[in-house]
């Protein structure tokens, strides 16, 4: 019988609860032997205490405490005793099908990474240019595809626990809030992994009440434009020249769209909203680039 370890790294959010109540059906499959890893990343450990009413079989709770998402990933490398591992964040629910589905489409392939797609679930009283616009989710988070290629994240995603192992393969405690999953999916693609995103199944992910407002989007996308400039950094370890290079590119389309400014004002508000949220991605990978260039030049 195939051995399924579901893995859920949390930060105590409230929806947990709903996360664990999508999967506790799915735990009792005849066909599948499935455990639930609950890696408690709070800082006082509080999430099993939290939980304990929910009396799920199958499911243990494992420390991390680190504040470090990263750490928490690996705690579950770790521990798992699956032949695959499924990634699921703690704002995240999943269809009734869910495991045996992400099962049977790797198991139905040579692919050693498998990513589908994670739907935003808004409030009712989210804004509307949140909902139009959807400046947290790009297409290629949405689908884990950017044009024809794949492109790696947790959310949804399934993958060998051979390959992992084979390969030493481990998160980088580095990125401590964000990166940490294109990173560590960027190193399977250089160990030879077969990588495949599908179509179905989908999870639902709840987009917490605080991006109601434009501040934390900006936040949120400068947070990601520097996690995004700081994996490729380290991935492909820069030297000044192509530092010099990137940092340039960056800083031009920084410029270029806080020129358009006045003109998208002329467009209306939906307009200057795109360009704020490309500042923000872009000031981000300038401030990334720099961080990576200083800790180079000082080692």
């Amino acid at each position: 019988m195939t051995k399924v370890t579901v893995a859920i790294p949390t930060i105590g959010r409230e929806t947990l609860r709903k996360t664990l109540a999508s999967l506790e059906e799915q735990i009792h499959s005849a066909d599948l032997d499935v455990e639930i890893l609950v890696i408690d990343d709070t800082p006082d450990l509080s999430v099993a205490r939290s939980m304990a009413d929910l009396h799920m079989g199958n499911v243990r709770y494992l420390a991390s405490g680190r504040q470090n998402i990263a750490h928490a990933r690996n705690v579950c490398l770790d521990h798992a005793t699956g032949d695959f591992i499924l990634f699921i964040d703690d704002d995240e629910t999943a269809p009734s099908d869910w495991i045996s589905a992400m099962v049977a489409q790797i198991e139905g392939t040579d692919a050693d990474c498998l990513f589908a797609p994670v739907k935003p679930v808004y409030r009712k009283d989210a804004p509307d240019w949140l909902m139009r616009l959807e400046p947290l989710f790009p297409s290629e988070l949405k689908t884990a595809m950017k044009q024809s290629r794949v492109v790696g994240r947790t959310g949804n995603s399934i993958v060998r626990k051979s390959f992992i192992d084979r390969n030493g393969l481990r998160f980088d405690p580095h990125f401590r809030a964000a990166g940490e999953d294109l990173h560590f999916y960027h190193l399977c693609l250089r160990a030879g992994a077969r990588a495949l995103a599908v179509n179905a199944p989908e999870l639902e992910e709840c987009v917490c009440v605080r991006y109601h407002r434009l501040g934390p989007v900006l936040s949120k996308l400068y947070r990601r434009g520097q996690a995004y400039a700081d994996v490729r950094c380290r991935l492909s370890q820069q030297t000044g020249r192509e530092l010099l290079t990137m940092s340039g590119a960056a800083f031009m389309k920084l410029a270029a769209t806080v020129i358009a400014f006045p003109f998208a004002l002329l467009f209306g508000r939906q307009a200057w909203m795109r360009l704020a949220f490309r500042v923000a991605m872009e000031a981000g990978k300038m401030r990334g680039l720099g961080a990576y260039t200083l800790r180079s030049n000082s080692s």
